[in-house]
């Protein structure tokens, strides 16, 4: 849990540096939160994850009722929390 917390934060500060709205830090972090608990859920650590993690749980969001427009939305908060 604590390594998730500063994993979260340190993406946030990421994303601060970068110029990010504060509105779009708070929405990223919320989506990588997600994924984090996806990925715990599968005993995979973050830094671990690969395409296949990342389609398996699109495929979740899908199978969740989520629009394109938010798994859209949650695939650049991954891409950026990659970068």
């Amino acid at each position: 849990m604590d390594q998730e917390i500063d994993l979260l934060q340190d993406f946030s500060a990421d994303c601060r540096m970068r110029g990010l709205a504060e509105v779009s830090i708070e929405s990223y972090v919320a989506r990588i939160r997600h994924f984090v608990e996806f990925l715990e859920a599968r005993d995979k650590e973050p830094a671990l994850a690969d395409r296949l993690d990342i389609r398996d749980y699109v495929e979740q969001l899908r199978g969740r009722g989520n629009t394109s427009k938010t798994i859209r939305l949650t695939l650049t908060a991954i891409s950026s929390f990659y970068e």
